[in-house]
């Protein structure tokens, strides 16, 4: 009995590791899109897809230093690293930001 149990906690047991925010995706910010929408896939090191759950990251090497949220986003958690930089929120849009967002790191 108990070795059913296990083997039907087991598939659960893995999709809940398997979606931690240690499989969560960096995006950082390049700033070389073109314009400074976050919508812009040239403006990330990777395209952000689905960005739920992964970090957004902002660093002193990036090239703008400006971006603009023009969607509603849900991200996982948003760091900006020895940098100045502004972002913008459309009246539209919305940012949720489900673990930690770090300033100065």
């Amino acid at each position: 009995m108990k070795r059913i149990t296990i083997l039907y906690a087991l598939p659960f047991a893995l999709v809940a590791w398997l979606s931690s925010p240690a499989f969560a995706a960096v995006l950082r910010w390049t700033g070389a899109g073109g314009d400074d929408n976050w919508t812009t896939a040239g403006n990330w090191s990777s395209a952000p897809g689905n960005p739920t759950g992964d970090t957004i990251s902002f660093a002193s090497s990036d090239t703008g230093n400006k971006s603009i949220v023009d969607t509603s986003w849900t991200i996982g958690e948003l760091v900006y690293t020895n940098i100045i930089h502004t972002t913008d929120l459309n009246a539209t849009s919305t940012l949720q930001v489900d673990s930690n967002a770090n300033v100065g790191v």
